[in-house]
């Protein structure tokens, strides 16, 4: 799966989570003593137990609001798949789909700790591939800065015959490779 197919599923799930969410909210609204009156102990906590059938209505009713969301996004098909991004390349079966949105915030905190881990992985790599550039060139006498180029250390820009020596190892290092395909920074050579 492709960072575009991660993407597209991430939107596709959120947007049916969030039209879930809505529609729960308006039959909460609707009937509110079967879906939104909770039931509290003397103590004015929530009873777990005389609760129960209460919030068990709530995920049915969050269950059949993330199907219908999800099938309208398939045609109305109960049983088809909804398609991914804009290609089309990949799709993902309503009754998951559903399943899925209705997850609610336990599952959008797992996502955000996902994203989080995998920006913290990236920052990481680029992390390595700098102090990576940096010991090849300090390997062979140069110094280098943080835009990724080399330049000459400054004890051989001092000395003229080994400065062209020096010169011509800037061309054998490699930059560490852009990580962000979205930048508008464009290397040359």
């Amino acid at each position: 799966m492709s960072i575009n197919d991660l993407s597209a599923f991430v939107a596709t799930l959120l947007a049916v989570s969030l039209a879930t969410e809505r529609l729960v909210v308006v039959a909460k609204t609707s009937f509110p003593t079967w879906l939104a009156d909770e039931k509290k102990t003397p103590a004015q906590e929530t009873d777990l137990i005389r609760d129960r059938w209460r919030r068990i209505r709530v995920q049915l009713v969050a269950l059949a609001a993330a199907w219908v969301t999800a099938a309208a996004l398939a045609n109305f098909d109960p049983t088809g798949e909804v398609p991914l991004g804009a290609d089309g390349s990949g799709s993902i079966p309503v009754p998951l789909l559903a399943l899925l949105s209705m997850g609610g915030s336990a599952l959008w905190t797992s996502i955000v700790g996902y994203a989080s881990a995998l920006k913290d992985i990236r920052t990481l790599e680029r992390a390595s591939g700098s102090l990576g550039f940096h010991a090849r060139a300090r390997e062979q006498g140069l110094t280098a800065v943080d835009a990724g180029t080399a330049a000459v250390a400054r004890g051989a820009s001092r000395a003229a015959p080994g400065l062209t020596a020096a010169i011509e190892r800037i061309g054998t290092l490699d930059q560490p490779p852009l990580q962000e395909p979205a930048s508008r920074v464009a290397r040359h050579g």
